[in-house]
């Protein structure tokens, strides 16, 4: 890994100064992907001169920008047609999905609060599987208590991830109509 570390630097190091005489210091900062490989350079110098120094240096924040040098491989889009058409169309698709995802998070939510409401701190359980009013009793694993859990159990719910046994244990604790109306 280091290795290729190392072999990737020197190409990203010597291809910099190549096409800055090539196109010129103005042309090359006028284009975005220049730009980000200069940025590519300078990290990567960095991280060169950290590890080789006898000095100990936290060095997470700067390893770290090694994983910058894949974003490289987005300037394949502006050649490669097919891959171009691909990012296009999950870019599109996750705008087109964002509008639902808005509104099912917001219904989660309701459903959490009303589930808090409607649920918290009830349904509990003792050893032998009998409802209990005891402050020591167990709750079910997915349960209404904190807004974490009843946001998961709503998520459960939506999965339909044995829903059935979250709906018959509240139904147990209620034994009216609430638990058959809300699940």
């Amino acid at each position: 890994m280091e290795k290729a570390n190392s072999f990737f630097s020197v190409v990203f190091i010597f291809e910099m100064p190549i096409k800055l005489c090539a196109i010129g210091f103005k042309n090359y900062f006028t284009d975005f992907f220049n730009c980000f490989d200069a940025f590519i350079v300078a990290t990567s110098l960095a991280d060169i001169l950290m590890t080789n120094l006898t000095v100990e240096f936290n060095l997470g924040a700067v390893t770290a920008m090694r994983t910058f040098r894949l974003l490289r491989l987005f300037k394949l889009a502006k050649t490669w047609k097919s891959l171009n058409n691909l990012l296009t169309t999950m870019v599109q698709t996750l705008i087109d999905i964002s509008q639902f995802s808005i509104i099912l998070f917001l219904f989660m939510y309701v459903y959490s609060l009303l589930g808090m409401e409607l649920f918290a701190y009830k349904a509990k359980f003792d050893e032998d599987g009998n409802i209990s009013e005891d402050e020591d009793a167990n709750p079910i694993q997915t349960n209404f208590d904190s807004f974490l859990w009843a946001f998961t159990t709503v998520f459960i719910l939506l999965t339909e991830d044995n829903w059935s046994y979250i709906y018959y244990a509240y139904h147990r604790a209620y034994s009216n109509w609430r638990a058959t109306l809300y699940f």
